[in-house]
């Protein structure tokens, strides 16, 4: 009975360890791939700062301060506003307000600088500093650590360790694949990442005691 309920107790450790993974995997996959792409196409425009402000955010782990700038650009023969900074949005939290005024202080009102706008929807698409965020890829390797040791904890019945093992070998493929692409786009740590993505693909199904890519029943 006690070795019943310690399996089920794994086997639902491991699904929600499993679906984590598979959620933050391919949100990572997303965010790198729209910021290579919004890096590489978007065309620079004029654009002046207007004013910037700290704003507090407070969660279970305490409060951090978030710079914000709003700023002004030429999009479609007209002045537009936007508070988007980065690819990505906002610019990074600090846990000091000391950190986060420093931050604005480099870019006073008024400073004239160049804002970057899709040059399909000029009007609507646009950010301020071509900086790279490197949150879409600590999400990309958690999903990844969360994957293994979920399906590591499963360690079910050969047949079913292979059903997981071709998922897993698809999902892994299709990162692979994104971040292949991503490659072509400009960024040069895509293709550790790629690697990191192989790696994981042979290593699991080892870790299952199962072969990838035999899904015979014997």
């Amino acid at each position: 009975m006690a070795k019943s309920k310690s399996r089920r107790s794994n086997v639902f450790e491991a699904f929600v360890l499993v679906f984590a993974g598979a959620v933050l995997l391919p949100l990572g996959c997303r965010d790198a791939e729209k910021q290579a792409e919004r890096l590489a196409t978007y065309i620079q425009t004029n654009a002046s700062i207007l004013s910037g402000a700290v704003r507090e955010v407070q969660d279970d782990d305490g409060t951090e301060y978030c710079p914000r700038l709003l700023y002004r650009y030429v999009a479609e023969d007209r002045w537009l506003e936007s508070g988007e900074v980065t690819p990505l949005g906002d610019l990074p939290c600090s846990s000091t307000r000391a950190k986060a005024e420093a931050v604005l202080k480099s870019y006073p009102p008024g400073m004239q600088l160049k804002a970057y706008v899709d040059p399909a929807q000029p009007g609507r698409q646009v950010f301020l500093l071509p900086r790279r965020s490197s949150a879409p890829y600590f999400m990309m390797l958690g999903g990844l650590v969360l994957l293994t040791i979920g399906l590591w904890l499963w360690d079910v019945r050969p047949r079913t360790g292979r059903a997981f093992a071709w998922v897993w070998s698809l999902y892994a493929l299709a990162g692979v694949l994104i971040m292949a692409h991503e490659r072509f786009s400009g960024p040069g740590w895509s293709l550790p990442v790629a690697l990191a993505l192989w790696a994981a693909h042979c290593g699991v199904p080892f870790i299952l005691r199962a072969e990838p890519w035999d899904l015979s029943d014997d």
